[in-house]
This record gives structure tokens, sequence and C-alpha cells, in this order.
């Protein structure tokens, strides 16, 4: 006869090898009632589970599985439910470093408050406190009801903004954890997966991103501190940063007071490429105001853009997150240090606009630079573009074959700030647009694209001649002349081979 094991230390097996005719809710659910002999259910199949497994297994550590649950249950959900509702996993490094930010606020009398609880992982995280969570999911609060936690409710928090509406106790000193959804819920995934969601909001805190939508009502809660995940983005991005202090008329009265960078790889499910979240701290922007329970100052467009650049220029933590291991790296990031496409002393345009080519080239439209790794394509076709024109100087050409480039050649490595840099817009690339390296990006992108050149050739060719004249010592740039002129002795390969590498290079610097 084989011996049971301790159920506590092969849930993931467990969950992993569920029968087809047994969902992760009730799988859930029934392992939660593992040690209830009487429990049974009316459904057959997930009676019988439940009974092959406790002739299995033996219930070691009841704290143990609940905690696996809270942390691990978005890991058994379909891709659908995950990306439409934003619901993933939070890495328990990252609940730790939300503490400890709360470290010397944090009281034994204060109420802990998780809007989108999900299935409790931040609620084990905070247990030495009065925790309340709500989530629009009423399968998580039963599960978080099973678990013990019984001040949780099923409620839509987007459309119950403010302390009166969410039935908070009176008296007491809020605070408020938690990792938002933070999708857009208008927007579908290149898998297909992701639906478009509809939801009622508070008008007051209405937006397309349900993160920016749930931090505005931690706001109207009023807390002593919000201490969330969020991305990075939100501090990074002026458009969002204003989001989040004011909507229309509507101050919110809060500012960043500090944060740990980390990379989204932490998370169970990130996409193709990493990008930075952090643990972040919000605070009331007067105390004094706050315990007197008056209105926070009011900020003016100049004030909040002003705050904004002085928060681009403030060294931040980084850290890196291993389910609960937290490894801090010893140099911090300065956003100033970096200067991108967006520097009005060179500016590229990256917003799609409604002009036509000359050449018939055009560059899909992007917001960052892992917008530009997924989707930053030149194109021969209109809409949700930006039209490449060829010019004199040829500078805006030269510019886009260099974001071209970018592209393809980037290869985000182990380099600490690699995966920050994807929310940033892309570096700017001086030396594949101000350079005779130029002349390679173009070869390059041309060789890569050739197919989205053709439209422009009859206006391209004779440029690209009238240039190789110019410059009769650069041997690339007559033999790429000498090729788009239709001569045999032009290898288009020895071509390539002399351009490619030179741009790879020049693009890996860039990091």
């Amino acid at each position: 006869m084989n011996q049971r094991l301790p159920l506590s230390q092969h849930l993931s097996a467990v969950f992993k090898r569920l029968p087809s005719n047994v969902g992760p809710n009730d799988a859930v659910l029934m392992v939660l009632s593992f040690a209830d002999e009487e429990v049974q259910t009316r459904d057959f199949a997930c009676q019988e589970w439940l009974n092959d497994l406790r002739g299995a297994y033996y219930l070691d550590d009841a704290e143990a599985v609940k905690k696996f649950i809270g942390n691990r249950f978005t890991h058994l959900l379909a891709d659908v439910d995950k990306s439409s509702l934003g619901k993933y996993y939070s890495p328990t490094g990252g609940i730790r470093l939300t503490r400890e930010l709360l470290h010397g606020i944090l009281l034994p009398s204060d109420l802990i408050l998780d809007l989108c609880v999900g299935c409790g992982a931040f609620a084990f995280g905070f247990n030495g406190n009065d925790f309340y969570g709500h989530d629009i999911d009423p399968i998580a609060i039963q599960i978080l009801r099973k678990m013990g936690f019984p001040n949780m409710t099923q409620q839509n928090s987007l459309a119950c903004a403010g302390r009166a509406a969410l039935n908070l106790p009176d008296g007491k000193r809020v605070l408020i954890v938690g990792n938002p959804p933070c999708n857009d819920r208008t927007s579908k995934n290149r898998r297909g997966t992701k639906v478009q969601t509809s939801f009622a909001f508070d008008k007051r805190i209405e937006d397309r991103d349900l993160g920016i939508a749930f931090m505005r009502t931690y706001f109207l809660v009023q807390p002593r501190a919000v201490a969330v995940l969020h991305p990075f983005s939100y501090v990074l991005k002026r458009s969002l940063y204003q989001k989040l202090l004011r909507k229309d008329k509507q101050h919110f009265g809060y500012r960043l007071q500090d944060c740990v960078v980390f990379s989204s790889r932490a998370f169970a499910t990130h996409g193709a490429n990493a990008f930075p979240y952090v643990a972040a701290l919000w605070t009331p922007r007067d105390l004094k105001a706050f315990d007197e329970n008056r209105s926070q100052p009011l900020l003016t467009s100049e004030q909040i853009l002003e705050e904004h650049q002085q928060l681009l220029q403030k060294n931040f933590r980084v850290a890196e997150i291993e389910e609960d291991k937290v490894t801090a790296f010893e140099i911090p990031f300065c956003p100033a240090n970096y200067r991108t496409i967006d520097d009005p002393t060179c500016h590229i345009n990256k917003y799609a606009d409604s002009r036509l080519s000359n050449i018939g080239l055009y560059q899909y439209n992007f917001r960052d630079l892992n917008s530009l790794l997924s989707n930053g394509n030149l194109t021969s076709k209109r809409g949700n573009t930006v039209a490449v024109n060829l010019e004199a100087d040829g500078k805006e050409l030269f510019s886009y074959c260099a974001l071209n480039a970018i592209k393809r050649h980037w290869r985000a490595g182990k380099k600490p700030f690699d995966f920050i840099l994807g929310n940033l817009s892309p570096i700017y690339p001086t030396a594949l647009i101000n350079s005779p390296l130029k002349i390679a990006c173009l070869v390059d992108a041309y060789f890569a694209n050739e197919p989205k050149f053709q439209p422009g050739m009859a206006r391209l060719r004779p440029w690209i001649n009238s240039l190789a004249k110019t410059q009769p010592t650069d041997q690339l740039l007559m033999h790429f002349a000498e090729f788009l002129n239709g001569e045999d002795t032009v290898d288009r390969e020895a071509l390539r081979a002399d351009a490619s590498p030179l741009v790879k290079q020049a693009v890996s610097a860039l990091r």
C-alpha cells in the first residue's frame, strides 16, 4: 500500500493534474474542505476527485495550503479570465516590500483595506491587523471566507468610491494595500484571449486604465497611506502621472513618497518583454491637514509638470524579486540619465499622424520601447502610422531606420536596468542618425523591409545616387547605390554582411 504524501508540499502537482471535468474554482474549494470528511458535493466528479485526493495525501499544514491558494490561485485560471480582469499573481516579495514601505506608519490599530483582494495574498502578509477585502469575483470571496477571513465583500469597488460606499467602520485609520489590475479595459491582447470588459464606474474615478481608476478610488477613501504594486509608467509618463493627481477638477491630494522598482518577471506571467513595476508608497501631501480633516492643497497644471520633472531627477531603488526573496541592486535608477527620442532637442514623432509619405513608407505608432519592440514595424500601408518622408538631408528617413534597427536588434540582457528602459521612449540613437553609421542603418533597414521600400524607389534611388556622388569615399554607400541601380557586381548578402554587424553593435551600445 502506497504511503500518503503531505498535501502542502505537492499542491503544484495536484492542481496541474486536474481532470478535465473538475474546474479550478471547485478544486480550490474542495482542497479547503480537505480536513472535513463530512463535506459532500452534489457534483459527482468533484466528490470523486476529492476522495481520490484524500486517499493519496494527508493534510500536514493547513496554513501553508491557504497561503499557497492565496498566492497561486491565478495560475489555475484560464488566460481569458486573467488578462481581461487583470487577475494576476502577487509575488510575495512584492508584498514584503509594501510592508517595509509602511514601516513607521503602520499601527496595530490600523484597518488594512484591499479593494481587489483576489484570493488574499495581501491578507496573509498583513494578518496582524483588521483586514477588509473587496473583490468583484464572488468565487474569490467565497474562497477567502472558506479560509477564515470574515471581512470580505463581493463588490465592484470602482462603482463604490469613498468610505461610506465601502461600508468601512467609523473611527478607524485606514491603510490601503494591494495589487490592482492595471490594464486597458478597452483593448485586446495579441493572443486574442483578452476581451473588452465593461464596468460600472463612479464618475469621479473612471478611466480606461483600470489601474488608474483603482488608484483614484484608493485616494477617495482618504487613507493614511497607500502601499501597492503598480506599473512604474504611472511615475515615468507625465500623462499618467497627471491622471493620478487629478481628474477634471477633482484633486486627489496624494503624492509619491517612496517606491522600489522591480521587474515584471517577478509575476508568474508578464508577456514577452519585461517592464518595470514598483512597490509604491503614496501619502497625503499635507499630513497636518490630513490629521485635522482639512482639504489637501490643489495643484495647477504647471505645478504638476514641475513636480513630474523633479521626479525624473530622482534616484529610484531597484530590486530583483524571486518568490519571497528580495535582492537590492547597489546602483539606483535615474530617468534623467537617459536621453530619449522625446527630448525636445532630438524629437522623433511616435504617434500616428494624417500625413502622406512622399516615398510610401510609414512607421506604426508606439508608446515606449516595449511597444516599439512588439508592434513598431515599418510598413507601406497607412493606418495607426507615422509618415516617413524623404527630404534633402534624409534626417527623417535615417531616424526611422534607426528605430527599426532598435526594434530588430535590441536584445535585453541581464543589465539591471534593461527591463526599466522598456517603459521609456527609446534612447535617442545618436550613432545611427548623426554619424557615418546612418548609411549602414539605412542599408540594414532596407534589406529587412525591402518590399515596404518599393513604392518609394522612384524617389529614393536618385536620392541615394546623388548622396553617393557627394561622398565618394563611403564604400558602403557607393555599393548600395550600385545595387539599387541593378549592377550585377554587387552581392546582396555581402552588402548586408557589411552593414548589419555595425548596426547591431551600435544598438547593443545603447543599453
